[in-house]
């Protein structure tokens, strides 16, 4: 074989290489580009690993879940909410519900809890905090939302939950999975 001959086997072979590598990435490209995640949903997700984060430190410090205040016999709250639009339809208000200022922002003061809900005071509770400066709503204004009694040793799984962008909480009590167009994690 010649040189010239040699050069253009190559010549053809480096052109069906970059044939094929383009080929390839034609279809590969969009389906990687297409896979990327909103921005919105990630703020979202993290947020909602940040709340759970504070109240699993909350519990571990506490030795408690969030409680009732003012009230003779304190139940354990059924859910707490951020700031932000409360979704219509909240499949965890099965009970009372409060909100995540209240346990995760405020120091709480020694006998005067707050007329919703009250954190154990830091003297015989062991109340550590402030475990989180503030709790904004989700990037769409939505309330995140928190089951927190499946904490307690519930069947259910505990779900830290925001909305989404239709602001309806699709996921049901008790779903293992999340649903519609919801964002959130699971606290363990």
């Amino acid at each position: 074989m010649t040189q010239s001959s040699r050069r253009f086997v190559r010549t053809i072979a480096e052109i069906g290489a970059v044939a094929f590598t383009s080929s390839l990435l034609t279809f590969l490209v969009p389906m990687v580009v297409g896979k990327t995640e909103d921005p919105q949903r990630v703020q979202a997700r993290t947020e909602c690993e940040r709340i759970g984060a504070a109240l699993r430190q909350f519990v571990s410090d506490t030795g408690a879940l969030p409680r009732e205040a003012e009230v003779s016999d304190p139940q354990v709250l059924h859910w707490l909410r951020s700031g932000g639009r409360m979704s219509p339809r909240n499949p965890f208000a099965d009970g009372p519900g409060g909100e995540l200022r209240t346990f995760l922002s405020e120091e709480p003061a020694s006998g005067a809890p707050s007329a919703e809900a009250s954190a154990p005071s830091p003297s015989d509770r062991g109340w550590k905090g402030p475990y989180m400066l503030s709790a904004e709503p989700d990037p769409w204004g939505n309330a995140y939302v928190v089951n927190v009694h499946a904490l307690d040793g519930a069947t259910e799984v505990a779900w830290v939950l925001s909305p989404g962008p239709d602001g309806i909480i699709d996921t049901p009590a008790g779903s293992s999975k999340l649903e519609g167009d919801d964002v959130g994690v699971a606290m363990e």
